[in-house]
């Protein structure tokens, strides 16, 4: 990297514009190495097109039941124990 780039990266107009781009480079990257993004099966635009679609559904619904798994976790009261 050239010192110009280090210093344009430490601006925070560079740091506010970037902000979005590197959460969605995380959601790629889950795709590609959890979902099989990185080489589809299928070719043509329409199969392409679907399996894009059911990897990216697979990622939000196993994002979605994380998320209530993670919430039954916290509100859950404690399990009574057996007195005898």
């Amino acid at each position: 990297m050239t010192l110009w780039t280090l210093r344009d990266q430490a601006t925070p107009e560079f740091k506010e514009q970037h902000k979005i781009r590197s959460g969605i480079e995380a959601t790629n990257s889950e795709l590609k190495r959890c979902h099989g993004f990185g080489k589809l099966r299928v070719r043509g635009r329409p199969r392409v097109t679907l399996a894009v679609h059911l990897k990216v559904l697979a990622l939000n619904v196993k994002r979605y039941v994380g998320h209530l798994a993670q919430a039954a976790v916290a509100t859950a009261d404690p399990v009574p124990t057996c007195a005898c």
